[in-house]
């Protein structure tokens, strides 16, 4: 029977680091994050740091609503624990807070900048692994292939997440807070192997199962305008999530009978296995990592 540990208080944290200032430790937003970068540190021999995950830290509502940030995210308590330890701390080092930069690009927060917390280079950690290499590794060593070249998926999970990343933009920017929907329904693969995605059908679902489809109208200008802001970069305006939902939806259609491939959190590990050390050593998050 595995036994349950007890999460830390920040009280417990500010104590640990006012007694021992020489720890090395780094504050992720969840297993898979951890997982990643303990891997890194030990591909660089850096053994003198440990990776925690942001639930092993207990971290009240309350204490994240003085940030004005979201409940039930992990990415919330990452910055709220940044804030907490530098504030009660007289002296800060040794310590990350790393947490997805998401939306930061296109709609900044107040409480998103301290001596501690580091975020993504990209939208989301995953987004180290959206490259040609790591992509075709994926392709041809865990799907055995799927019936197009490893541009033509690429360009078709830009277009498509491009389009997908400004529908979830123009919920946030709106205030709308509207609860998400799959998009696999409106994406599909045509006999002749064309990735389509049919942007109109999935926002009149996605405005109708919220009982927001009287805002069509607004919510479809928001989009316009938010087009034209967009960053150049794939890697800026795609969700991590969403690639991999992309994936699962074009192995489902693909090579149906590999349940396994289209699992989410499966198909997440196996995103992070192709990643060589040469995709992220160079990137300025993982510097700051090694040099701590």
């Amino acid at each position: 029977m595995n036994k349950i540990i007890p999460r830390r208080t920040i009280e417990e944290l500010v104590a640990k680091y006012t007694l021992a200032q020489n720890i090395k430790d780094i504050f992720v937003e969840g297993v898979r994050d951890k997982a990643l970068i303990e891997w890194f540190l030990t591909r660089i021999n850096r053994h003198d740091i440990v990776v925690y995950d942001i639930q092993t830290v207990e971290i009240s509502n309350g204490c994240i609503d003085k940030y004005s940030l979201n409940h039930g995210s992990n990415r919330s308590r990452v910055i709220t624990l940044s804030h907490e330890l530098v504030g009660q701390l007289e002296k800060v080092q040794n310590i990350i807070c790393i947490a997805d930069k998401d939306y930061l690009n296109y709609i900044p927060h107040p409480c998103c900048s301290n001596g501690i917390l580091k975020f993504t280079d990209y939208c989301t950690m995953e987004l180290y692994a959206f490259s040609p290499e790591v992509i075709e590794k994926l392709v041809k060593v865990v799907f055995l292939g799927v019936p197009f070249t490893t541009h033509q998926l690429i360009e078709a999970a830009i277009q498509i997440l491009k389009e997908i990343f400004i529908i979830r933009l123009a919920n946030e920017t709106l205030g709308m807070k509207l609860t998400w929907v799959d998009f696999h329904k409106d994406l599909k693969i045509s006999l002749s192997n064309i990735i389509t995605f049919d942007k109109t059908n999935f926002i009149k679902r996605y405005l109708l199962s919220n009982g927001k489809y009287d805002q069509l109208e607004i919510f479809n200008k928001e989009i316009l305008k938010l087009a034209s802001v967009l960053n150049s970069n794939p890697r800026e305006f795609i969700m991590g999530h969403d690639l991999i939902d992309f994936f699962c939806c074009i192995v489902k259609q693909t090579k149906n009978k590999k349940k396994y491939l289209y699992d989410h959190e499966t198909l997440s590990s196996f995103l992070f296995t192709s990643l060589e050390l040469g995709n992220i050593e160079n990137e300025e998050l993982f510097k700051t990592i090694a040099k701590l």
